[in-house]
């Protein structure tokens, strides 16, 4: 799927003065606006995306451990990119504590799915080690 930056920048402009217009003029359907575009470009993103994943499949593919490592790095991403949007839209709400707290969440979590990697980098290196008599 090719998308077309400009076409992209272009829907993302036309939304934001759109809601921008609507906040001067019927503040009710600013928000609809908002996460219209808001759910169009995402919806864009994944669709980009796609290609992404299955590359990464196929290149990680290669051994089992490799596997794990692209499944938690994609998982990671999926989590950093929510975090993100969500801890955006808490600002644009006007609470930055919860955006604070939501991104704080998020390094939390990214963290606890990255332990089971670095188990097994661990595990690996200990393995190594010990072969070579160190």
């Amino acid at each position: 799927m090719e998308i077309n930056t400009l076409k992209l920048c272009g829907f993302a402009i036309v939304g934001a003065a759109g809601a921008m217009l609507l906040r001067e003029v019927r503040r009710e359907f600013e928000l609809p606006v908002r996460l219209t575009a808001t759910v169009g470009l995402l919806t864009v993103c994944v669709l980009m995306a796609g290609p992404i994943v299955k590359y990464a499949a196929e290149l990680f593919g290669l051994s089992p451990i490799a596997g794990e490592a692209a499944t938690i790095v994609l998982r990671a991403v999926g989590i950093a990119m929510l975090t993100r949007l969500g801890s955006d839209f808490c600002r644009d709400m006007g609470v930055p504590s919860v955006a604070a707290a939501l991104e704080t969440a998020g390094k939390i979590e990214m963290l606890l799915l990255s332990l089971p990697l670095l188990s097994t980098a661990l595990d690996t290196i200990s393995g190594l080690l010990s072969q070579s008599g160190l």
